[in-house]
């Protein structure tokens, strides 16, 4: 009986190689994913541990009294540099020279910037990276791809090692898309900013499949692999499936229906998991890289529905108080403009806790038309218990309060404020649910110096990082290198969104730490008697009552505003504005928008050693922003060797 001819043996060389080379570059493409993963990872632990050491080396410096808040005293070299003014010298020092190359480098990866989408900017790092992802897995999938024979393109050694090199990144994608996100535990990263790495990489998966499908119909859709067999029709619905939702995951489109991309998004992903999954399985060796993503991305959800209602009951709880709207299960509703408005939501301690900076997903039904969408917004307040006054004078309330400053632009936002606006006084009480917290913000209290720039309802993200360092700053052991502080905010309508929190900032102003609050009104043109009364800033009256209950009572009496021109305020103002015996006011407002450069260099020009800036607001700031610390003046590696401050920038912008 004759056996059938055995194949050429160049052919199954060629063959061999071909399944080689697949498992070779898939293997490559992971790991240069994972060792890029853990390369930026071991920077943020070395981060970490210089910031614990320095704040170590601070505390011991400093000699404080009792309580923590009188006058501190320096000891050491600093000390001399601070009683010589701080100024730096500007001679240029070779000793400078590493800290200059970190200016250096600083400047050209985070605040050089490409345009990548109308009104939307990105600096260069975050443009490299993907673009650098995108051309090491088009490099692994053509790599080796000419036959032996007539050294011509073979879709058979191209169509499969698409496929493979695609199923390879799934774990990576949905890692980087999930809120529960250890990518960002690891590398210190938001999962906001590592949602940029997450579209870009779906976006060369897409490619990547569409080769595949587009290989494979070279070769011919025959047998096996007919169109209309059960493994061909689950990889065509995946390939379909992917490509929807990433096409629905543009900006045009989210954010003119966020509603529809959240429901969309979810749907399409776990279609694309699924049927990628069947289509896999007959290949026993990559089955390992298709049920991970579905894991990670089942148990994301499970964790997040498993936190909102443990936030619900928790908060129910907190309704117990007897405080009235605001409390358990409702958040208040308050109408500040007529596209702004604050919510307000009262929570038992222990239940939710959160970091100056994080934000949160709130789910609020009577102003949602899919009931499971959730929108995210920045936490306004810090987490600190509130005292006995606001609870109505009962104790032990271990109840925190968040604030919300939400601006009503289109869809959920809109019909929030509108809700807010048919209620009497622009008041009311709606059901919410809340998801969160998440974000990694700054360390800003690692830093001597720190300047916090906003612009109209981006203070919802300084604000709360202004009031921890101060609070850090009153505890009996500092937690922060902060010695000052400016607070900068461009706003074109009222200050009274936030005149409350810094009224109690000024009234416990620690000994040590310097806030200097400068307010700029851009919006309006002249001053009418309706005009300054909207203007003006409270502060707290002194009188003898608990500092506690001062800081954090809804009903303290507010007199004597600071003057909303730009002149210096009379002895009267300066004497019922000092509540820290201090000589000068802590806030000026004034009228205009002054050039954020000459702030900037201004402020960071006696400023020696590290600085941090933090920028939140619309994207013409954080292009002035970045403009300002590129230059020879302020954050350069110029300004580095001349003694001037090595400067962290901090860009927090939700609108990607």
């Amino acid at each position: 009986m004759s056996s059938a001819p055995a194949a050429p043996p160049l052919q199954l060389h060629a063959r061999a190689t071909a399944r080689l080379h697949t498992h070779t570059y898939t293997h490559y493409a992971v790991y240069i994913v994972v060792a890029l993963i853990g390369v930026v990872a071991l920077w943020h632990l070395v981060e970490r541990a210089l910031a614990f050491a320095a704040l170590r080396r601070a505390r011991r410096r400093y000699r404080l009294p009792p309580g923590g808040t009188g006058e501190v005293r320096e000891k050491g070299a600093d000390a001399d540099r601070e009683a010589a003014g701080g100024a730096r010298t500007e001679r240029v020092a070779l000793r400078r020279a590493p800290r200059a190359l970190l200016a250096a480098a600083r400047v050209v990866a985070y605040r050089v910037t490409l345009p990548v989408a109308p009104g939307t900017r990105l600096p260069l790092v975050e443009v490299l990276i993907p673009l650098g992802y995108l051309a090491a897995l088009l490099t692994f999938e053509f790599a080796s791809v000419r036959t032996a024979a007539t050294d011509e393109l073979s879709s058979a050694y191209w169509a499969n090692r698409a496929g493979t090199l695609a199923v390879s990144q799934l774990t990576f994608i949905v890692a980087l898309a999930g809120k529960n996100n250890i990518v960002s535990a690891l590398t210190g990263i938001g999962y906001e900013k590592l949602n940029i790495l997450h579209r870009a990489a779906s976006r060369t998966i897409v490619l990547l499949i569409w080769v595949h499908l587009w290989g494979w119909w070279k070769i011919g859709l025959t047998d096996e692999i007919a169109p209309n067999t059960w493994f061909t029709e689950v990889g065509i619905v995946g390939a379909v499936a992917l490509t929807l939702a990433t096409l629905l995951g543009a900006k045009q489109l989210r954010d003119r229906a966020y509603d529809v991309f959240v429901v969309g998004h979810v749907v399409l992903v776990l279609v694309f998991l699924l049927a990628g999954y069947f289509h896999v399985r007959v290949f026993p060796g990559y089955k390992p890289y298709m049920w991970p993503p579905l894991l990670i991305w089942g148990l994301d959800r499970a964790l997040r529905v498993a936190r909102v209602f443990r936030l619900r009951f928790l908060a129910a709880r907190a309704a117990s108080s007897g405080a009235g709207a605001g409390t358990g299960t409702d958040a208040t509703l308050e109408v500040l403009s007529p596209d702004t408005l604050r919510v307000t939501l009262r929570t038992r301690g222990g239940g939710l806790t959160w970091r100056a900076g994080q934000s949160v997903y709130l789910i609020a039904p009577a102003a949602a038309r899919n009931p499971l969408a959730a929108h995210p917004f920045t936490i306004a307040s810090v987490d600190a218990a509130l005292p006995s006054s606001a609870l109505g004078g009962t104790e032990g309330g271990e109840e925190r309060e968040l604030h919300f400053i939400v601006r009503a632009r289109l869809g959920f936002t809109r019909r929030l404020h509108a809700l807010a606006a048919r209620a009497p006084g622009g008041v009311c009480a709606t059901s919410v649910y809340v998801d969160g917290p998440y974000g990694s913000p700054p360390d800003v209290h690692a830093y001597p110096h720190i300047v916090l720039v906003a612009g109209g309802s981006g203070v919802s993200f300084t604000l709360p990082l202004l009031l921890d360092v101060a609070r850090r700053a009153r505890d009996e052991a500092p937690t922060t290198r902060t010695r000052h502080v400016l607070f900068v905010w461009f706003h074109a309508e009222h200050i009274e969104w936030i005149a409350r929190d810094l009224a109690a900032l000024e009234a416990r102003l620690p000994g040590g730490l310097d806030v200097a609050v400068r307010i700029f009104v851009t919006g309006m043109a002249t001053t009418s008697p309706a005009d300054a009364a909207a203007l003006a800033l409270p502060s707290l009256a002194e009188k003898d009552a608990d500092a506690d209950a001062s800081a954090g009572s809804s009903k303290e009496k507010l007199e004597s505003p600071v003057s909303p021109v730009s002149e210096a305020p009379s002895a009267e103002d300066e004497k019922a504005a000092r509540t820290a015996q201090r000589n000068t006011p802590m806030v000026r407002v004034a009228r205009g928008r002054p050039g954020v450069a000459a702030l900037l260099e201004e402020e960071l020009a006696g400023a020696g050693g590290e600085a941090c800036v933090s920028v939140s607001g619309p994207q013409a700031l954080i292009d002035d922003v970045r403009g300002a610390l590129r230059g020879p003046r302020a954050g350069g590696p110029g300004a580095v060797l001349r003694g001037g401050a090595g400067v962290f920038l901090h860009v927090e912008h939700f609108g990607m």
